[in-house]
């Protein structure tokens, strides 16, 4: 629905633009006059006759500046709330992780990494996060209507050492030790299912059904170790014996040490706490590439059409700018003329855009309470943007400003 209604704000936008153009038409006419003298007084009567056809230009590089704006603002903001709490919930100083991958995601570490991380010497502890995928039988899940049947749940779990979990990593909540046939479930899931701590539940692994018993409640803010599930090692062999090992986690030792200690073991690799962050962090946003394309694509068909309106526009004022030359306007005159106009159509399509990406991410932010969503700009991110949409306008209008410049005044006196 905030999507929707952020679409809608650009139709309006791009509708109402027209009145936007007057109040900055003056304002670049004021600081052309200021620099270019009579050039830019010129500039500013021809902006504010025609606010149309500013507007139109300036419709398509508002799409474009809204698009590049809120996504990487929405980019931003993600990657950097998943270093911030990586960080925080990461108590341990090492990672050990594949380097490999295979069909379904990262490979698994050999059995013996664990055993080999804890002999290095200075090593105080030492967990393997398991990974798999449970099925939740009962309770029931729940039906969206009274009329559709109910959706399957699925939930990540990941098993761990729980004597050496705490060691490791900083979770959230009053987290336990959990002991065999014990599960821990974060808050959001209890809360979507419906499920109290103590509550007996019936789930599906690899090995068939299991019941468990919810032992308490967790949250891990960073999305990046125990996202929805966790159980003891105990738990994840009834669960799934073949669970592969995502990553080893250390604490104490020297990375020197630990890379000596690994040093015949293939496709293994030892990571420091912010290294790895940053590698589960790219595991978590790689689908992002297909919305980049996406978002390339729509950008350059705005551009596209801001270049084309421009260049339209001078090619419909041949009699205008010819008459120009006649009165005694030079070449350097007619193209400054252009440029202000250009000029005006990155401030308002600028402006515009900006204040739609704003908008959209706030907007996405009030309407799931997500972090990760926070509209915090950092201070580069706009004037970037800026920057950019004034060296594409400036070349855009580079070849049309030229053909003003060069229109015959005969042929300008031809023309209606």
């Amino acid at each position: 629905m905030v999507l929707l209604g952020c679409m809608t704000t650009v139709a309006a936008l791009a509708v109402l633009a027209p009145f936007f153009v007057g109040p900055l038409g003056g304002l670049v006419g004021r600081i052309g006059t200021a620099v270019s003298g009579e050039a830019g007084r010129l500039a500013r009567a021809t902006i504010t006759r025609s606010p149309r056809r500013v507007s139109s230009a300036a419709s398509s590089l508002m799409l474009g500046v809204a698009l590049v704006g809120a996504t990487a603002l929405t980019v931003l903001s993600v990657d950097a709330r998943f270093a911030e709490t990586g960080e925080q919930v990461m108590r341990a100083e090492h990672a050990i992780a594949a380097t490999g991958a295979t069909s379904g995601g990262q490979a698994p570490l050999p059995r013996d990494t664990v055993a080999k991380a804890a002999a290095v010497p200075g090593v105080s502890a030492a967990a393997a996060l398991t990974a798999s995928q449970i099925k939740l039988v009962s309770p029931p899940p729940r039906r969206p209507s009274p009329e559709e049947p109910p959706l399957p749940v699925y939930l990540a779990v990941t098993g761990a050492d729980q004597k050496a979990l705490p060691e490791v990593l900083r979770l959230g909540g009053r987290l336990p030790r959990l002991g065999d046939g014990e599960i821990a479930l974060t808050s959001t899931v209890m809360k979507g299912q419906k499920i109290k701590k103590g509550q007996r539940i019936v789930v599906r692994g690899a090995q068939g059904r299991v019941p468990l018993t919810v032992a308490a409640a967790y949250h891990d803010p960073s999305h990046l170790f125990a996202d929805q599930a966790l159980v003891s090692a105990a738990t994840m062999d009834r669960l799934d014996p073949d669970a592969p090992a995502q990553v080893v986690l250390t604490r104490g030792g020297s990375e020197r040490d630990l890379a000596r200690a690994f040093a015949d073991t293939p496709g293994v690799e030892v990571l420091g706490k912010g290294a790895y962050v940053n590698l589960a962090k790219g595991a978590m946003t790689s689908g992002l590439t297909v919305i980049y394309g996406f978002i390339g694509m729509a950008l350059v068909l705005a551009l596209f059409g801001m270049a084309t309106t421009v260049s339209m526009s001078v090619g419909e004022r041949t009699r205008e700018f010819g008459l120009l030359g006649a009165v005694g306007a030079t070449v350097a005159q007619i193209r400054a003329i252009v440029r202000w106009e250009a000029a005006t159509v990155v401030l308002l399509g600028g402006l515009l855009g900006i204040g739609t990406a704003l908008g959209s991410v706030f907007l996405m932010y009030v309407a799931t309470g997500s972090s990760f969503l926070a509209p915090n700009p950092p201070w580069w991110l706009f004037p970037l943007v800026i920057a950019g949409a004034a060296a594409v306008a400036l070349a855009t209008s580079a070849l049309p400003a030229r053909r003003a410049a060069e229109v015959p005044l005969l042929e300008a006196a031809k023309s209606e």
